[in-house]
């Protein structure tokens, strides 16, 4: 009776060793899916970081703000010397939830740029930012926790001379291809 109980706590223990596992592998793989580029540009009120992120084709992720259902995307960023910045997230697109018909969701779909202002004494300095999202397709949802780090150029394009065009018709608007913020 003993022999059979040690045994079946070591089952258990295996189990849960396993599923521990197969969930830490899930999660690193669908980070490994999402391609994050930060770009840099100088501006009149300070450095423009635009960070990019690419999804595989058919998956989208959840926006900042995500409607009825959904975890929603997020980057904290911080300086080397520990200081928060704001970050400036797009509006995402309206859509009805894949997994809960009756909610309406707000989703990014691929490429989706975020954009954070840094100040003008940011060059050359070390960033640190983590980005959190919940990426989806028509048949599984994984979530994203991904760690972005690097150090701010000394040499930077201005806004005009970058990817991002500016529109100046109401405050400044950054635009790319996939994102219009107004700063």
């Amino acid at each position: 009776m003993k022999k059979t109980r040690n045994f079946a706590a070591l089952i258990g223990v295996l189990v849960l060793f396993l599923f521990i596992f197969q969930i830490d592998t899930r999660e690193s793989a669908a980070a490994d899916i999402v391609s994050v580029q930060p770009h840099f540009a100088e501006g009149p009120d300070g450095i423009v970081m635009a960070v990019e992120m690419a999804f595989p084709q058919g998956y989208h992720a959840y926006a900042h703000e995500s409607g009825d259902a959904g975890r929603p995307t997020t980057l904290s960023i911080r300086l080397d010397d520990g200081s928060g910045l704001p970050v400036w997230y797009p509006q995402g697109f309206m859509q009805r939830d894949l997994f809960d018909p009756d909610a309406t969701v707000y989703v990014y779909e691929s490429p989706t740029t975020l954009f954070v202002l840094l100040p003008h004494e940011a060059r050359h300095r070390g960033f640190e930012a983590v980005l959190s999202m919940l990426l989806c397709s028509s048949r599984n949802c994984l979530p994203v926790s991904q760690t972005i780090s690097g150090q701010v150029p000394d040499t930077l394009p201005g806004l005009e001379a970058s990817r991002y065009r500016i529109s100046n018709s109401m405050g400044v608007s950054l635009i790319s291809s996939s994102s219009t913020i107004t700063l």
